[in-house]
């Protein structure tokens, strides 16, 4: 990971994002969710060997958070498998599929 670990770009994302940037903005999103400071959550994240669990309704939450800010639609509700939703990792994967 690169040293601006924790900050995350305003602008509206294009589909030039690089997966490690596209994982900080979902895990920015998700902080916003559980309503917890981004740094809290990364170094939660690096604690946790470099992942995070996410349940289902975070992960839809974020998917929408992140819609909003790509101005398109990433991911449907089919598209989410229960393993799919459990992991930072697994909602990174997902959405670089669709962009």
């Amino acid at each position: 990971m690169t040293n601006n670990l924790h900050s995350t770009p305003n602008v509206a994302a294009s589909t030039s994002i690089t997966p490690d940037q596209l994982r900080r903005r979902i895990a920015a999103a998700l902080a916003r969710v559980r309503a917890m400071d981004t740094k809290e959550l990364w170094d939660e994240i690096l604690n946790g060997g470099g992942d995070c669990q996410m349940d289902s309704k975070e992960t839809e939450v974020v998917i929408s958070i992140l819609e909003h800010e790509f101005h398109r639609e990433l991911a449907k509700v089919e598209d989410l498998e229960p393993e799919q939703m459990t992991t930072l990792t697994a909602v990174t994967d997902l959405i670089m599929a669709q962009i």
